[in-house]
């Protein structure tokens, strides 16, 4: 599953979220976020995804995803999400359920900032399709 997300003049970002297939990465799934930043990004650029959470509405309390985040370039950022149960099913049922996606990011300044992400219909029907694609 693809998202592209775009906010002019600030930042574009990439978010991947496929099952994971690699036995050497205890992972049930992988999202990858990468981030395109203009050269005179405010912050200097992306040096950290410090949070992945679901949200059922904009104002609802978050609920973090149960996983590990970790760099793989200076704008590309992994978060291996956990394939214990029942962390994993909490896992899943939050990106199926839940209709708000927050990523918590850490520029380069120090800085914090939180890219919120609203699945609507289409976002959650691809979701839909997805776990279904995946047999979950």
């Amino acid at each position: 599953m693809l998202a592209q997300i775009t906010i002019p003049g600030r930042m574009a970002a990439t978010l991947t979220l496929r099952r994971n297939t690699d036995q050497t990465l205890a992972a049930s799934h992988v999202i990858e976020i990468t981030f395109n930043m203009p050269l005179n990004a405010a912050g200097g650029g992306i040096s950290n995804v410090a949070g992945f959470v679901m949200r059922s509405s904009r104002a609802a309390p978050a609920i973090g995803l149960k996983g590990l985040t970790e760099k793989v370039k200076s704008s590309s950022f992994l978060i291996a999400l956990s394939a214990v149960d029942p962390e994993m099913q909490s896992n899943v049922q939050l990106l199926k359920d839940r209709d708000w996606l927050d990523v918590a990011i850490v520029y380069n300044n120090g800085q914090r900032a939180i890219l919120s992400m609203q699945k609507g219909p289409s976002g959650g029907r691809a979701f839909a399709e997805a776990f279904a694609a995946w047999k979950q």
